[in-house]
């Protein structure tokens, strides 16, 4: 039996920037130039339904571990979300700037929110 891991049938060309990917990564190393290194401090996902944040864990726990004011976290989100139906699931990103100030960005519920929600009201179950 002959296996033959996926990455090299989706990308014959080792990667999917075509070449080598390693061998790149090698000679920019022996150049003394170093890969860039990604921040992932100060951002987080995650699902809060709409007009019910509160500071109590697990949302609380999440803005402390990155440095959020929560008690104005809490007032912002609930605000921003009033034009939402209470207990909607909103995915959101905060971002935290430098100064501990933080940006939110809210998607749109997922769908099995929804199929849930007709699921519940249909007269077949």
């Amino acid at each position: 039996m002959v296996r033959v891991h996926l990455s090299r049938l989706l990308y014959p060309a080792g990667g999917p920037g075509g070449g080598g990917g390693g061998a790149v990564l090698g000679r920019k190393r022996a150049q003394g130039q170093e890969p860039k290194k990604v921040d992932h401090k100060g951002k987080m996902f995650t699902h809060i339904p709409a007009q019910m944040a509160s500071p109590s864990p697990p949302l609380g726990s999440q803005l402390g571990q990155v440095g959020i004011n929560i008690a104005a976290f809490v007032k912002d989100f609930n605000l921003k979300t009033s034009i939402y139906k209470e207990g909607v699931p909103i995915p959101t990103y905060v971002t935290v700037n430098p100064d501990r100030s933080y940006n939110m960005r809210f998607n749109h519920p997922p769908w099995a929110y929804f199929i849930k929600q007709v699921a519940s009201h249909s007269p077949f179950l």
